[in-house]
């Protein structure tokens, strides 16, 4: 279906128009309805995380949020058992960790997990470990 203005098609430089005013008020679709973070780190061997939130009465779509930090531990932390873990035994506690998070989430929030889930099994997690434990 024809997206029509008034029964007429609009000009390409009226659709040209339209984009560029909707990304400069409201930036990329993908990230102009974020209302909070989480923030994944290792401890050790457990995957934690802290969650940044930007949450009032109401979350208008804008790209000025501040986000103001909520908890060191939004569920509990989840052990990376089998020393040394592989890469598929590290990703599988991370998204065990996320699972968790799901549930603790008010019901009407929503983890994006997409880039998460794509880039994962592509990484090298045991270097991703490594190197953060010998900068402590």
């Amino acid at each position: 279906m024809r997206q029509t203005v008034a029964g007429y098609e609009p000009s390409e430089q009226t659709k040209l128009r339209v984009q560029d005013h909707q990304y400069q008020t409201y930036g990329p679709w993908i990230f102009n309805e974020i209302i909070g973070y989480i923030r994944l780190h290792f401890l050790g061997n457990q995957v934690r995380g802290e969650y940044f939130s930007a949450e009032k009465k109401r979350n208008p779509i804008s790209r000025r949020k501040v986000f103001t930090y909520r908890t060191w531990k939004l569920a509990p932390e989840v052990t990376i058992w089998g020393q040394p873990a592989t890469n598929e035994e590290i990703f599988a506690a991370i998204r065990e960790y996320v699972q968790d998070c799901r549930a603790e989430l008010r019901r009407d929030r929503f983890i994006d997990d997409e880039i998460l889930e794509r880039l994962g099994p592509h990484l090298d997690w045991q270097q991703l470990l490594r190197a953060k434990i010998k900068r402590k």
